[in-house]
């Protein structure tokens, strides 16, 4: 008989503890340069850059979204836009 997997207790309590902002900090400077994080447009570069200045606010946000089960609708909003692949186009 295969055994269920399980996670030990460490790892459940580990789960349900709170966002510490250390770890939303850790997760945005994994993110790569160049990809926007929110519909005002601002790429992970600026928040890396600007990092001391929105650290409270993305803490914030994120901790929030974990603690109610709910994120802001806008952040899931994409923008796009076709690029022509020809030299001259008409339509």
């Amino acid at each position: 008989m295969i055994p269920h997997p399980y996670l030990p207790n460490e790892d459940c309590c580990a789960l349900l503890a709170p966002i510490t902002k250390e770890e939303v900090r850790k997760v945005m400077m994994k993110m790569k340069l160049f990809k926007a994080t929110s519909p005002n447009g601002f790429q992970v570069f600026f928040h890396k850059q600007y990092w001391l200045t929105v650290e409270e606010e993305l803490w914030k946000m994120v901790s929030e979204a974990f603690r109610n089960g709910t994120l802001d609708q806008s952040l899931l909003d994409t923008l796009i836009v076709l690029i022509s692949k020809v030299d001259q186009p008409t339509h």
